[in-house]
C-alpha cells in the first residue's frame, strides 16, 4: 500500500504544482486529472479510516494484553 500511496501523493502534488505556478494553468486536462486522482483517493481514504478505526484499536488491545506499548492516533 505504501508504494501506491507514495505514487498517488507524487501524482497529486504534480497536478497541484501545475496549477499553482506563477501563471496558473487550470485547464480541462488539469481538471480531468484532479477528478481521476480524487477517484483514486477514495479507496486509499477508506483503507486509512479502516486502519484507524479497526486495525489500530485491535493492535492496541493485543499489545496491551501482552504488556507492550500502544499506538496513539491524533
Amino acid at each position: 500500500m505504501a508504494k501506491h500511496l507514495n505514487k498517488f501523493t507524487a501524482n497529486f502534488m504534480f497536478m497541484m504544482n501545475h496549477g499553482e505556478s506563477s501563471i496558473p494553468k487550470i485547464n480541462e486536462g488539469t481538471k480531468a486529472r484532479y477528478t481521476e486522482l480524487m477517484e483514486q483517493w477514495k479507496p486509499l481514504e477508506t483503507e486509512g479510516k479502516r486502519l484507524i478505526e479497526t486495525a489500530v484499536p485491535a493492535f492496541n488491545k493485543l499489545a496491551s494484553e501482552k504488556g507492550i506499548g500502544v499506538l496513539f492516533v491524533k
